[in-house]
């Protein structure tokens, strides 16, 4: 998982290659850091876990502004 800060100041996480719990723990714990009104951008490569992630940010206050396919991997923006 890698994490940084864009210059305009949206978090941006590269969740591709985790899986499964793994994958929801380390999203849960990358959300939770957040401070309320920041925007972040991930991005994941389980198709099969999409869904549930959505689920999740939705559980854990988030807003969900863009969530779009790109050749095989998941992009989510949102804002805590």
């Amino acid at each position: 998982m890698k994490v940084k800060q864009l210059e305009n100041g949206t978090f941006a996480g590269d969740f591709q290659g985790l899986y499964g719990t793994y994958l929801d723990l380390m999203l849960k714990k990358f959300i939770l850091k957040l401070n309320k009104d920041d925007i972040a951008e991930i991005i994941i490569d389980d198709p099969y876990n999409h869904e549930n992630l959505i689920m999740l940010m939705s559980n854990l206050g988030c807003e969900i502004l863009q969530n779009k396919l790109n050749r095989g991997t998941f992009s989510i923006k949102f804002r805590r």
